[in-house]
This record gives structure tokens, sequence and C-alpha cells, in this order.
């Protein structure tokens, strides 16, 4: 089956698309006659308006971005002379194909403005968008774009479908992505990495975020944080926690999956290379969760050396409350006097305060 969208109008903006659906082909004389009448009323508005099937330009009489632009024929195996007279005058249609059926699967049309990094691998011998559609498919892909006569099927990444825009680039992406990943960071295959920083990683599998552990993450915010709370300098975050079982006021993971949650947020865990971030950092707990006794910080050991990331500011002997043990993560002891210990990082969940890369806005 396939369904053919031609660019119609503007509206607020952006250009839309009307589905001339439905055209498909039916083998049974019986269900030929009854879908006769939904077919000839298809096909009348399209030959009654030109105009709304051939329109493919924008305010500014160009056309719209990575669009291409194809002839499609339509063909039925119905008889009747009122069709064939219809057919005849809505047949070669000129347009961009809105929604493609292959079987089960739909791949629908979506303008991006993502900045996402997708990684795209150009198909040969594919000659119009339904082959490059079946191409998409046999490589178990979700997304391509056709322009120019060139296919090209994204083998890692893809938008999100939600997420539509008035300019960008212009892709198809399947309908039904239960296998893809929509995080703040963009939207994820299968199998792909979502995060690294060199120690942690998640990955998307069977469209859930999974972290370093095997900890399927969930309630994760997928928009940025946009202001701050606090007038700490930098700002000081932590995630909140819901659900029955939380038993505190701030979220608690494992080490990686800390650092993942706050990457979510687009902020990263925090470093106490200086006893003012570490005194805002305490003084955020005694005002949202003063039973908190230990916190994740951001101290890693990189070339036979502890330091506190990004910053590597070696961790002076001072700092540590028990020596650090090789292969564990690091935490803030309270009751050790606000000093370093160590611990597996998969071993238990703290709390963990994020920072942003920049200064936000007092919310």
């Amino acid at each position: 089956m396939l369904h053919v969208a031609l660019l119609q109008s503007a509206g607020a903006g952006c250009w839309c698309r009307a589905l001339v659906r439905p055209v498909r082909v039916r083998p049974s004389p019986e269900q030929q006659l009854m879908d006769a009448p939904a077919l000839l009323l298809a096909l009348l508005v399209a030959a009654a308006s030109p105009a709304s099937a051939t329109d493919q330009t924008s305010s500014a009489g160009m056309p719209r971005a990575s669009e291409s632009s194809e002839t499609f024929v339509l063909q039925t195996n119905l008889q009747t002379n009122l069709f064939s007279t219809c057919a005849a005058a809505a047949n070669s249609v000129s347009g961009s194909l809105y929604s493609i059926e292959l079987g089960t699967s739909e791949f629908v049309e979506l303008t991006s403005s993502s900045t996402q990094n997708i990684t795209w691998v150009v198909k040969s011998g594919v000659k119009s968008t339904i082959d490059c559609a079946q191409a998409t498919l046999d490589a178990g892909k979700l997304m391509f774009k056709y322009s120019g006569g060139t296919c090209s099927v994204a083998v890692k990444g893809v938008y999100d479908p939600s997420k539509p825009s008035c300019t960008g680039e212009t892709v198809y992406v399947l309908s039904n992505t239960t296998t893809a990943c929509f995080t703040s960071l963009g939207a994820f295959l299968d199998g792909e990495r979502i995060t690294t920083d060199g120690n942690c990683t998640s990955s998307c599998a069977a469209g859930s975020v999974v972290g370093e552990g095997g900890t399927v993450l969930t309630n994760l915010q997928e928009e940025t944080l946009q202001c701050c709370t606090n007038t700490k300098n930098p700002c000081v975050h932590f995630c909140s926690c819901t659900g029955p079982s939380c038993g505190s006021v701030f979220r608690k993971e494992f080490f990686c999956d800390a650092v993942t949650v706050c990457a979510y947020h687009g902020l990263l865990l925090a470093q106490v290379d200086t006893p003012a971030k570490l005194s805002d950092i305490l003084a955020i707990i005694s005002q949202g969760d003063p039973d908190v006794l230990q916190f994740w910080v951001n101290v890693r050991k990189i070339s036979g050396t502890w330091v506190h990331v990004p910053s590597n500011t070696p961790v002076t002997a001072g700092e540590w409350a028990t020596p650090p043990v090789d292969g564990e993560c690091a935490y803030v002891d309270r009751n050790a006097n606000n000093r370093l210990k160590t611990a597996p990082c998969n071993g238990g969940r703290r709390v963990f305060p994020c920072v942003p890369t920049n200064s936000l806005p007092v919310c």
C-alpha cells in the first residue's frame, strides 16, 4: 500500500501536506466495488484541484529544504469507464510523498532542525523515494532521505518524529520507532551509545536507556535544565526522586547512572575541587534533603592519579577520609568531616549533585 501526500498550502509559517488517500489496489472484485466511491472521491479532488497537488514552493518560491520532487503514476486494476476517466485526469501527479506504507511499516516525512550528529550511508542503484524506503527496511534502519536522485540511509542516529520543525532537513522516519530511544541528547537507534565520558557509558537497548551496569533508567527528563532554582555559582542541581520506593527527596543512582542522568539534563556530575564548591553542595543538601549523608562526586583515577573532573586538579591526601581503592568510585561522606571515600561503582545508590557547563539564569 502506498499513501501519497502532496504539498498543499501554507499555514502559520509552515508548509503543510494533504494526504491523497486511500489509493490502494484491491484484488477482490467485491472489495473493489466497496472501495470505488472513496477512490473516486480522492481522485476527483486531485483532478479538480491541480494547484494543491503541484504547489511545492515556499512563500519565497523555493522548494523545501532537502525535498525531492517526483512524478507518481496512479495504478489500479479497476476497469469501470468512470474510474478510467478519473484516473486519466489525475494520473502523473508531481509532488513529494508524505507517507509511505510498505507492508506493516510506515515512513512519515519529517522536517527537523535538530543538530544531532547523524551518520548517513548512500545506497547505490536506488531510483525513487519508495525504493529508498525499502532499502532502509532491508538495512534494518529507521530513517532515510531522498534528494536529487540520491538515497541516504541513517545508520547512526534518528530524528524524533514527535518534534517536527518548519525549517531544516527533510527526512522520512519510521512511525513505529519502538527500538529507538528519544532523549534530550537526541534520538538513538537500538544498540547505539548515548552517553560516554571515558569511564561511563549508557546505550539504547530495545527502546530503553540502559546504564553501564545494565540498569534500565526511567523518568529521564527529555529537556535540558534552563534555569537554576538557587543562586549558587555554578548552579547546583539535584535530580528529584519520584515513586513510592524513593525514601529520599533527591534521586539516588549508581555512579555511572548518576553521570548519565546529569547528562540528560545537559549537566555534569559535580566536582569539589575547591572548598567553595563543596560548601555550596552541602548547603543545598541541608536545605533540600538534610538526611543525605553521602553523595557521588566527579573524581576519577586518570593516568595513575586521582583527580577532580573536569578540572583535572589532583586530589590531595588530606581530602581522603580513607585510602582510595582502584576501580572504585568517589563520594563525599558527611560523617567523615565531608571528606572523600571510594566504594564499588555499582555497589550502592547515592544522591548526586549536577552542575551546568555554563551559567544559568535564576528561575
